[in-house]
């Protein structure tokens, strides 16, 4: 198999390759933990900013993303609760749907994703943890504002009344937050929910490029 890499400026690799075959045994060989979950399915999506435009490649997952909508005092408390669950923490994850039309809102280029290796993932019951969903049994401000009490006035887990809430806390995530099983990938997919992949690199194929059909393939 002929496969050339190298690496642009900004750090990623970009892959070229001479026809879908050879990018299908790419997937199938780095990617067999992804493909047993999808189990036959397509890809999930993700919104993808590159410089030039390739059909397909690889990126580097970033470890310091921050999210401009939550607070700081929730993106504490949420790493906590992602650490005691063995869930992965959102900032130093791949984030994508199943939801195409979902990722229009953010802009770049619509891809595919194929986590590479052994990935730890989680999902939130809304299609973005940062917006509410239709029942409000996931409703970020309010919680935002519970932890932002939690910190001020209970005196986090210094207090025993602290200590109270936070139990509480945890139990209301529980309703919401879920993932490292099969039952909660096909429940986060069928219901086109945020997920989230721990994996340090992943493939991306461009939903119209010239690969774009490979994941009937598998």
């Amino acid at each position: 198999m002929r496969l050339n890499k190298y690496i642009t400026e900004s750090g990623e690799k970009e892959i070229r390759i001479e026809n879908i075959k050879q990018l299908r045994d790419i997937i199938k060989k780095d990617c067999k933990p992804y493909l047993k979950l999808l189990k036959g399915r397509k890809p999930l999506f993700r919104g993808i900013e590159t410089e030039k435009w390739y059909h397909a490649g690889i990126k580097n997952v970033r470890k310091d993303r921050f999210s401009r909508l939550m607070g700081l005092a929730m993106l504490e408390f949420m790493d906590k609760y992602l650490k005691s669950k063995n869930l992965p923490l959102r900032k130093e994850s791949m984030i994508c749907t199943s939801n195409e039309g979902h990722i229009r809102m953010f802009g770049g280029q619509r891809c595919f994703v194929f986590p590479i290796g052994k990935f730890k993932y989680a999902m939130v019951r809304s299609s973005d943890m940062n917006f509410s969903n239709s029942n409000r049994t996931w409703a970020p401000d309010e919680l935002s504002s519970r932890i932002s009490d939690y910190y001020t006035y209970f005196g986090g887990e210094k207090t025993e009344e602290g200590r109270e809430e936070k139990t509480d806390l945890y139990e209301h995530l529980d309703k919401s937050i879920d993932g490292n099983s099969q039952k909660a990938f096909n429940e986060a997919y069928k219901n086109s929910y945020e997920m989230w992949f721990d994996c340090k690199q992943y493939y991306y194929v461009h939903v119209s490029g010239e690969f774009s059909g490979v994941y009937v393939m598998f």
